[in-house]
């Protein structure tokens, strides 16, 4: 099954057999008037099925739109939250920068080695854990730009598809509105 069709639906070409078989039945050698209003009932229910088909299928894209539409709003807040993230990461590296020339500064200047190999310790485990967090906002920004991207890719699809569909049920009523002409012109010509 078509990710376009919708199950318990039949297909487009399915409308257009269906429509050129009640055609050749009515083209019987004298069709009786209820045959020719049945074939005319025909494909006015078949272009009404056809029509409520491409409407279900439109808003389901349209739902799948707005959808897409507030996953993005989503990702732009997310993309604020990583450029807030970002100035974070600027004063922690600027903070990590302080605390590294504090260590160099204490380990200089310090009579008591254990005093300041203690502290220096302490030190490296909180630049060992402000690294971490810098790595960890890294990925969360590169994830939630991943995901942007995919959510603006889906949304263009998405967009893509649903303008195919009304070309679509344009060339379908325009296909209907032929086949109605025309079986009005044969029914003119067998009461005629």
């Amino acid at each position: 099954m078509d990710d376009d069709e919708i199950p318990g639906r039949g297909s487009g070409d399915d409308a257009y057999e269906k429509v050129d078989r009640s055609t050749v039945e009515n083209r019987s050698p004298a069709p009786s008037i209820n045959s020719r209003l049945t074939g005319a009932r025909s494909v006015t229910d078949d272009a009404q099925k056809l029509r409520s088909e491409y409407e279900y299928k439109i808003a389901t894209m349209q739902m799948q739109i707005s959808n897409l539409q507030r996953d993005l709003v989503n990702a732009t807040e997310a993309e604020n939250l990583y450029q807030d993230s970002e100035k974070r990461v600027k004063k922690l590296e600027e903070e990590l920068s302080g605390v590294r020339q504090v260590n160099l500064y204490f380990i200089g200047i310090c009579d008591r080695r254990l005093s300041c190999l203690k502290r220096a310790e302490e030190q490296t485990a909180s630049i060992r854990i402000l690294q971490k967090e810098l790595e960890d906002l890294r990925a969360g920004r590169e994830l939630a730009a991943r995901k942007a991207e995919e959510d603006r890719e889906e949304l263009n699809t998405f967009r893509d598809r649903c303008n195919k569909l009304e070309e679509e049920i344009s060339i379908q009523q325009n296909v209907v509105s032929c086949w109605a002409n025309l079986l009005l012109e044969i029914t003119k010509l067998f009461s005629g």
